[in-house]
């Protein structure tokens, strides 16, 4: 290596460069009317509160939180969508059934309380503690895939009624809040938790129905455990398996419409579940199978009793 060449400098290393810091994330203070929402916290309840909610239903929403002045951003009221079947409908247009929903306010149960003391401040006192009936051995099932069907999966025990005692100020008589766990929860095979603490469950309904009865400003308000908000959501196969099991109710419910309550046979059972027409059954019925012509038969008259040609020659 000649010395002429100059020597080979070392590689400075590069500066890196900071990161910049997140952009900070700017939320207003809370109004003096927390319930009046901006157009942005419009959007987030759209998302988050009342998901899935068009104009119309999520306008109905909002003014059911102005009206009862609770603030769906700290929980103290949110929004179900659960099926009603006196909203159902058909579009002429695209020629299908649209199934109904209604949404439904939804509050906990130190919300309600949270309403009552304030709209009933002379009033408002306090809540015994919950009675319970009897416990008694109730049934769930579970949905199996494989047969389509639900299955008995085991047994717990739950109270057969739950009654709460509300005493307001100045009334010497308390408002009694009484449910029955049949009325209630008739079904929980979807609903794990009201299995888990059935005696829990159960107390807040009647306490929920002791407060309305007792504070009108929280009419119209229900609790989360009042309608089992765990839906269940069957397979696909479940959808068609139920979907086919009403389809035969309507055609044995029209079937009877039209005989005036007579109940099908068996052989008209089969051809109503195979998907014939109650009115095509009925036909089939009225038409008697024609029977073959039988040809005449022959009678020869008798010979006469006496002496025949040949005895009397």
């Amino acid at each position: 290596m000649s010395s002429d060449q100059p020597a080979a400098t070392p590689e400075q290393p590069k500066k890196q460069r900071k990161p910049k810091p997140p952009a900070a994330i700017v939320v207003p203070a809370p109004t003096k009317k927390p319930w009046e929402l901006s157009t942005e916290e419009v959007e987030l309840v759209r998302n988050h509160i009342a998901k899935g909610a068009s104009d119309d239903e999520l306008r109905f929403c909002l003014g059911v939180a102005r009206r009862y002045k609770l603030d769906p951003f700290r929980g103290q009221i949110w929004f179900v969508k659960r099926r009603d079947k006196n909203l159902d409908r058909y579009d002429r247009e695209k020629k299908e059934k649209i199934t109904g929903y209604r949404w439904i306010p939804i509050v906990g149960i130190n919300g309600l309380l949270h309403i009552a003391a304030r709209d009933h401040k002379k009033q408002f006192g306090s809540i015994g503690r919950p009675e319970y009936g009897p416990m008694i051995d109730r049934e769930w099932s579970k949905w199996d895939e494989s047969s389509r069907t639900f299955k008995p999966s085991g047994t717990f025990k739950a109270p057969e009624w739950a009654r709460v005692e509300v005493y307001k100020r100045g009334d010497p008589i308390p408002t009694i809040g009484e449910v029955y766990w049949e009325e209630i929860y008739p079904n929980v095979d979807s609903s794990p938790l009201v299995r888990q603490m059935p005696r829990l469950m159960l107390g807040k309904c009647a306490k929920a129905q002791g407060v309305r009865a007792a504070y009108p400003a929280t009419d119209g308000l229900y609790i989360q455990e009042e309608f089992m908000v765990e839906a269940y959501e069957p397979s696909e196969n479940a959808k068609l398996a139920e979907a086919r099991v009403s389809a035969i109710d309507e055609r044995i419910t029209a079937f009877k419409t039209l005989t005036k309550g007579k109940l099908p046979s068996e052989e008209q059972l089969s051809l109503l579940e195979a998907g014939e027409s109650p009115e095509s059954v009925l036909l089939k019925g009225s038409l008697k199978p024609i029977e073959p012509v039988k040809e005449p038969k022959i009678v020869w008259p008798k010979r006469p009793e006496g002496p025949s040609v040949k005895d009397a020659n």
